[in-house]
């Protein structure tokens, strides 16, 4: 199998596990590293936090912020529900445990459920990155 190797682990780091992964899109492979020299980030205690923001995480709105701040929810499954239910009916109507309904499964029904999840994830973590 062939890999991308994104740059070099150092000698001093230790690689604690590896997670090996499929998706419906390919193979992935996530390493997680731990290295001593990097020091632990002191907690502040709370007379010294200048503001305080607080989170109400929901469905309707993604994110309401405690100063009155509203991040939408674009509810990237439910525009695409309309392909998700024909693409799992053609599934269905497969013999269960045959080729076709794998191959049915595979190519037409794990791409959409794919591009859903990437885009939701991609939202949230925008979301919290402007936080």
């Amino acid at each position: 199998m062939r890999f991308f190797k994104s740059r070099e682990i150092p000698d001093s780091w230790e690689v604690r596990t590896v997670t090996i992964s499929r998706d419906a899109d390919g193979w992935y492979v996530a390493v997680l590293l731990r290295d001593e020299t990097v020091p632990d980030i002191p907690v502040k205690p709370l007379q010294e936090c200048q503001t305080i923001q607080g989170a109400d995480v929901g469905i309707k709105k993604l994110v309401a912020l405690s100063d009155g701040t509203m991040i939408g929810n674009p509810q990237f499954l439910k525009k695409s529900e309309r392909i998700l239910r024909i693409r799992q009916r053609r599934v269905s109507r497969k013999k269960k445990g045959s080729n076709n309904r794998k191959k049915a499964a595979n190519s037409d029904l794990a791409p959409v459920q794919l591009n859903v999840n990437s885009l939701t994830k991609c939202q949230i973590s925008q979301a919290f990155n402007v936080l």
